[in-house]
């Protein structure tokens, strides 16, 4: 006879089979990176995105495509499945700005130019503190700069040119060490340049043309010995041109043009060896052109029209010999045009007309 024999769990067994479980959750938990878990959630921000700004538009055909993957969508770039940067420049969209951006908080590249885009910055952008580059120019944005975008203490590059942004730059500014572009050019930002924009050291290209900015030159901005070009003009600007400029010794283009500054061009900016561009037209200057201006050998463009300059121009102006036009028309010069100015062999234009000069002012194509 066969004897039956039953298998019964214990409770021991139960207890034991139950551990066993929870060990196995716990080490898949440990094992899946937690970005799988975010992964998931850019992957259905850009669904959220894809119906904020592109319902129905004809040329992001690859965002409506079933058989395209979204990382793969027109613009989208990802690592994994973490989106790290969205471009898509002078995509026609003409929508309000869509808050939703925040959502992707691996993004390292936001650029959103030529979009069209209306309404005001979120503050959710101040979600992306991954992101380095953010370029939101051509746009017709509104409203002032949000606090929150100051946090973004990883920008290396902030473009936001031509919008209609309006308020003051917060002190805040000063927290973005790793800017080396920051360019807002083109708006109605006005009151006065923070001190603290002087901090950012590692700052290339510093562009706030036409603004409403007021007040003088920080003295702060000797600091900026890393700037390769820099354009406060078109502002209301004021006071003098401040004599610490000798410090930005990398400068290669300065333009300070259409502003109110008075006093003397300031005889260090003979020290500014790699300049190739300068630019200090529409101003209210005194005295004349200073003698150092000679020093400027890579010099090619100068332009000082309507400074109320007077006196004479130096001799030492035959020391630009890379100099390719020279502007210094509508002053109050009281002499003849030097002839050291016919030792200029790149010279192609010079436009003298209304200079108080004599000696054949003419312009020469």
């Amino acid at each position: 006879m066969v004897e039956k024999i039953e298998h019964h769990t214990s409770p021991k067994n139960i207890i034991a089979m139950g551990s066993r479980s929870i060990c196995l959750l716990i080490l898949l938990v440990i094992i899946i990176p937690s970005s799988v878990m975010s992964e998931s959630s850019d992957i259905k921000s850009l669904f959220t995105l894809r119906h904020s700004i592109a319902e129905e538009k004809g040329f992001l055909r690859s965002w409506f495509d079933l058989e395209t993957p979204p990382c793969s969508w027109l613009g989208i770039t990802c690592s994994g499945r973490s989106v790290v940067a969205i471009d898509l420049s002078s995509m026609p969209l003409y929508v309000r700005f869509p808050s939703c951006i925040g959502a992707f908080e691996s993004l390292v590249l936001l650029n959103l130019s030529g979009c069209g885009f209306t309404g005001e910055l979120p503050d959710t952008l101040g979600n992306l503190q991954r992101l380095q580059y953010l370029e939101l120019n051509d746009n017709q944005l509104i409203g002032n700069l949000p606090a929150s975008l100051y946090t973004l203490k990883m920008l290396k590059e902030m473009v936001l040119d031509n919008n209609l942004l309006h308020g003051q730059l917060s002190p805040a500014i000063g927290q973005l060490q790793h800017l080396t572009k920051l360019s807002i050019s083109g708006n109605s930002i006005s009151g006065g340049i923070p001190t603290e924009l002087g901090s950012l050291q590692n700052l290339e290209f510093l562009d706030l043309h036409m603004n409403s900015l007021n007040g003088s030159i920080p003295a702060a901005f000797r600091n900026l010995s890393q700037l390769l070009h820099l354009d406060l003009s078109q502002n209301n600007l004021s006071g003098l041109i401040f004599s610490g400029i000798s410090s930005l010794v990398n400068l290669m283009s300065l333009d300070l043009s259409s502003n109110n500054f008075v006093g003397p061009i300031p005889r260090e900016i003979g020290q500014l060896e790699n300049l190739r561009l300068l630019i200090l037209g529409q101003n209210a200057f005194t005295a004349t052109i200073p003698e150092e201006i000679g020093n400027l050998k890579r010099l090619q463009v100068l332009l000082l029209p309507e400074c109320k300059l007077t006196g004479t121009i130096p001799w030492s102006i035959s020391g630009l010999v890379s100099l390719e036009e020279f502007d210094i028309s509508e002053n109050h010069f009281d002499a003849e045009l030097p002839t050291s100015i016919g030792l200029l062999g790149n010279l192609t234009q010079l436009i003298a007309k209304n200079a108080g000069l004599s000696g054949g002012a003419y312009r020469k194509n």
